[in-house]
């Protein structure tokens, strides 16, 4: 579209699979947004249907409506030291119930000549809830911190 923003979109033969298990497609949109020399956002959604059953499972199983949206940001504050954060929403509706993950991330790095220290902080949640149960929700922090 132009220097600051640029559109992309797909069809794809499955979801999280080597082996589409499905005739289904999957409908995959996106933007990557470049306000200033120091911003990128990206932004990423998919939708489609797909089998709840392994691929070569016979009757190929019931169908399941998967959706994505993730949202990345990330600043270069310096030549040498950069900051980001991460927001990820996905849910998945399916004929024993629904399930719902969302995701949270900050992540900062640091570089000097030849090496760089790069921490990340995410928290998730996950949702499922079934026909015949309450909804159970995870919440775990996870902290990684990686050097180069």
């Amino acid at each position: 579209m132009s220097d600051t923003v640029t559109l992309y979109g797909g069809i794809n033969n499955g979801w999280d699979q080597l082996t589409d298990a499905n005739k289904g497609k999957t409908v995959e949109l996106g933007a990557s947004i470049i306000p200033n020399k120091a911003l990128t956002i990206n932004v990423t959604g998919y939708s489609g249907k797909e089998s709840a059953v392994a691929p070569g499972t016979p009757g190929g199983g019931a169908q399941d409506t998967r959706n994505l949206l993730n949202v990345v940001a990330t600043y270069t504050i310096n030549n040498r030291m950069s900051a980001g954060g991460e927001i990820l929403y996905v849910n998945q509706d399916r004929p024993a119930g629904a399930a719902k993950y969302n995701g949270l991330a900050a992540t900062s790095l640091t570089t000097s000549t030849g090496s760089g220290v790069s921490r990340r902080v995410r928290r998730c949640s996950t949702t499922r809830t079934t026909s015949t149960s309450s909804p159970i929700t995870r919440r775990p922090i996870q902290m990684s911190s990686t050097t180069r």
